[in-house]
């Protein structure tokens, strides 16, 4: 295998895990938003944000420190939100509580 079809190997690789954590992003999200499923589709957004702090931040970790690493990745902690959601779960508006009737 030489240098330029490992280029192109390597490129297609990260197009379609672009599009796939793109698309889950945006199913999982407009879940999340309309209340629909809540609690298991608030897993793979978190999945998703820990796997990209980690290589994201790793080599700001490596080089500047833990407290510039935290710095760069505040914008990351949303993550919390999405675990207090699958945790809480979906609201009183929410599709989920619309559908039990019940509310739980």
């Amino acid at each position: 295998m030489d240098q330029d079809d490992l280029k192109k190997r390597v490129c297609l690789c990260l197009i379609f895990l672009g599009n796939f954590v793109g698309t889950f992003e945006i199913v999982f999200g407009a879940l999340i938003l309309f209340g629909l499923l809540t609690r298991p589709a608030s897993i793979p957004p978190i999945i998703i944000m820990l796997a990209a702090a980690a290589t994201a931040k790793s080599e700001v970790l490596a080089q500047k420190g833990f407290w510039e690493m935290m710095h760069g990745s505040r914008t990351d902690c949303n993550a919390f939100g999405k675990h207090f959601l699958s945790i809480k779960g979906a609201g009183y508006g929410s599709v989920d509580n619309i559908l039990t009737k019940n509310g739980d």
